[in-house]
């Protein structure tokens, strides 16, 4: 699985490279992501063009079960309403200047319906409940896909991972 990022040196869609590493120095930037095995190159715009190729599943610590592990219907632009993903489409040259999406590892296209059916598979396995002042959710990032719905009013959500 092979995620792209087409971070903006200062204008653009999405969030530039500045924001997203907090800091204006492309060198710290380079240092993070080669420590991240993650290839990367500027363009002669000052944008920067990330691909992070990453496995699709792994096996889980303690079962040993091969789990979905990735993000690629979330980074796809099919993840998109349609009318967004067309105007970002038409805006770019190509795929690869989106703010971000997803191909297999060699670089091949993902068909949007193999990702459609993805999102669907994780829909039928949703659960939903009601928070509570107080609740505590304890969750398996491996195990369980997790998200959120759209939602009103305000809240306050604590996040910790280990």
């Amino acid at each position: 699985m092979a995620y792209l990022q087409s971070l903006h040196g200062g204008y653009g869609p999405g969030k530039s490279w500045q924001e997203t590493y907090q800091t204006d120095d492309r060198a710290i930037v380079e240092q993070l992501l080669k420590a991240g095995d993650t290839e990367f190159r500027w363009t002669d715009d000052g944008d920067l063009r990330i691909r992070q190729v990453r496995p699709a599943v792994r096996n889980h610590p303690i079962t040993g079960d091969q789990v979905w592990f990735n993000q690629a219907e979330q980074f796809h632009v099919s993840s998109l309403p349609d009318a967004t993903a067309q105007a970002l489409l038409a805006m770019a040259e190509s795929e690869d200047e989106l703010p971000q999406s997803a191909t297999y590892g060699d670089g091949s296209p993902i068909p949007p319906e193999d990702l459609a059916n993805v999102r669907e598979t994780a829909r039928r396995g949703e659960s939903a409940f009601d928070w509570q002042p107080g609740d505590v959710l304890a969750i398996d990032n491996m195990l369980v896909m997790h998200g959120r719905h759209a939602y009103t009013g305000s809240r306050r959500i604590l996040v910790a991972m280990t």
